[in-house]
């Protein structure tokens, strides 16, 4: 909803403790962004997160993890 944006960052923790963070940006105007996570690393996965980093209006987002 709206013309503004926001870019972040998505981080996946496994059970080893490894961390991958991917940066992704996220447009309004363009709707939802999904983003595929390769099989590999959802597996053992234990947590994710993400960050947003800047945004160019203020606003409200949500990350929704299926």
């Amino acid at each position: 909803l709206g013309a503004g944006s926001v870019e972040g960052l998505l981080g996946l923790t496994s059970a080893a403790g490894a961390v991958d963070t991917t940066s992704a940006r996220a447009s309004c105007a363009e709707g939802v962004l999904e983003l595929d996570i390769p099989e590999s690393f959802r597996e053992g996965m234990t947590k994710v997160s993400f960050s947003s980093v800047a945004s160019t209006e203020k606003g409200a987002w949500r990350v929704i993890i299926r």
